[in-house]
Order: C-alpha cells, then structure tokens, then sequence
C-alpha cells in the first residue's frame, strides 16, 4: 500500500468525520457539509450517526494522538468558508501525518515487506501545517516584535494578540501565542507558535466582544500608559475605562461589562488594575492588520 493509500483509508475519512460533527453543531446542513468536504449527503448522515469518541480512536489506532486530532480538527473547522483554503490545509495535513512518521508503525503492520527504517515520507512530504489564519496572526507577531520600540509596549504580565476566524465560537477557535510576547531585556518575544487556543482570558474577553458586535476578530493587550490612551482616541477609537477593582474577580466584571456598552468595531477599554494586577489597556478592532498599525502607530 503506497503512503497516499495509507493516510487515504486511515486518516482522511475520520478527520472528515470529526469535521462534519463539528460543522453540524454549527448548525450547517448536511448538503453544505457535503460540498465542503466533496463526499455525498449520505456519507455525512453516516458520520454524523457515530459518536465523536468512535472516530477519535481510530485515529489514535493509526498513530496520531488526541491533541493532533483536535489540532487538525480545529485548523479545519475554520477553512470551511473557503473551498481553496480547505483543500490547502487538508493536504498540508496529510502531508504532516506522513512526513512526521505518525503511520510508520501502521505501514509496517499491514504491509511487512517494508523496510523498518523506510524514510520516504519524511524525505519527500513537506510537513509544516501551512493554515492560511495561523500564518496571518504568525506575520502580525513578526510585525509587532519586529519593530524596535515594541518593548515599550509590553506589560509587566506580557502581551498578546488573539484572532477569531471566520465564524469563530470558542476559545479553542481562536488563535494566538500560547506563552504570550513578552520583555526580555530590551526587546518583545513571542514564546511559542501562534496555535488554536492559544489564550484563555484575552480569547474570552474577544468572545464577549463579538457576543456585541460579531465583526470584532481581533484584541491586543498593551501597557497602560495615558498617552496610548489619547492616541486611540485620535485614532477613532471608543475609550472607556474601569477600575481600580478591590479583586481579580472584580476586575474581570467590570472589563466585560465596560466591553458590552462599548460602542462599534473600534473600541478600547482601559482596566485600571485591582490588587496586584497592572494597569492594561484592551484594543479591539475588526482588522487584525489595522489594530496592530494603530498599536505600533503609537510609538511614533
């Protein structure tokens, strides 16, 4: 069985399966289910009659483990609005489970006469999992700590940038750095990747916004300082602010409160910190690309 066969039988129709659940619970029809995935109405109703777990495990059997899965789930769910960008991603997938080895065991299970140090896959198949929205936040990250003021921008806690896809509902939906950007000596550092569920408390404060306004798809979190403050306003963004909070719990309140009664797509909520917490200020925008130009406009 040659590679493309292998990852054919044992990945591609369970990803499909686990994709046409996710997009179901959207609330998207089985005949746009089956024209996003190129199967037959039918063959989604059959996926949909299993249990998620059902495909998750065949998928472990074949060597890709729980946090793959989802990994490759998640980078799925958000292409399905564009044909191009779901085929690109899909392949590139494909591409990584071969490349990374993650069927060699398969392989040689089911096909004995292959050589147990077979390196084809890794040799041929480029396996950097190229998702369209991932290279967009990857390129935005790049921007911000590429400027050679952005340290100033960064709190003491570090920074972020947190971007919600198209039709984006969940933290698990959103992008961003998993360890955040951060000070070190004189200069801002990403640590880690831009990922899906990369954030936790900037991913919820985005969702809250888009709850309001569903255009917003982008927050950063930057250092509080008064005049960051009146150049947003200059910018035509809708300031408000909040605090100082007695608790964390507080705090978080008054931030989600002031993000509902916010107006527009261009808004800006100023915390004032609690009890051990710094001052921050939340920019939100519906342009990932024209928030962190605002941002970084600020240096001057």
């Amino acid at each position: 069985m040659l590679p493309h066969e292998l990852a054919s039988r044992y990945v591609s129709p369970y990803l499909k399966a686990l994709v046409a659940k996710e997009l179901s619970e959207k609330g998207l029809s089985q005949v746009k289910i089956s024209r996003i995935l190129g199967i037959s109405q039918a063959m989604v109703n059959n996926y949909l009659s299993k249990p998620k777990e059902y495909y998750i495990m065949q998928l472990e059997k074949a060597g890709l483990s729980r946090e793959d899965v989802e990994k490759y789930v998640y980078s799925l769910v958000a292409q399905y609005n564009s044909h191009q960008d779901f085929m690109y991603t899909f392949t590139s997938i494909l591409n990584e489970v071969l490349a990374t080895r993650k069927l060699c065991k398969l392989h040689i299970r089911i096909s004995p006469g292959i050589d147990e140090n077979c390196n084809i896959c890794n040799e041929l198949f480029q396996y950097k999992l190229r998702d369209p929205h991932i290279r967009l936040v990857e390129k935005l990250v790049n921007k911000i700590v590429g400027h050679p003021r952005a340290v100033e921008l960064i709190p003491e806690v570090g920074s972020n940038i947190v971007y919600a896809p198209p039709r984006a509902q969940s933290v698990q939906e959103l992008i961003a750095v998993p360890g955040r950007i951060v000070k070190v000596r004189d200069k801002a550092v990403p640590v880690g990747k831009p990922s899906y569920g990369g954030s936790r408390f900037l991913a919820s404060l985005l969702l809250e916004a888009r709850s309001t306004e569903p255009k917003i798809n982008c927050i950063v979190n930057i250092r509080y300082r008064r005049e960051y403050v009146e150049g947003l306003k200059k910018k035509g963004y809708s300031v408000v602010e909040v605090g100082p909070s007695s608790s964390p719990k507080e705090q978080f309140i008054k931030v989600v409160e002031a993000i509902r009664r916010t107006p527009g797509v261009k808004k800006v909520v100023v915390d004032l910190g609690a009890i051990g917490l710094e001052p921050t200020i939340y920019v939100f925008h519906e342009d990932p690309v024209a928030l962190v130009n605002d941002i970084l406009g600020l240096l001057g």
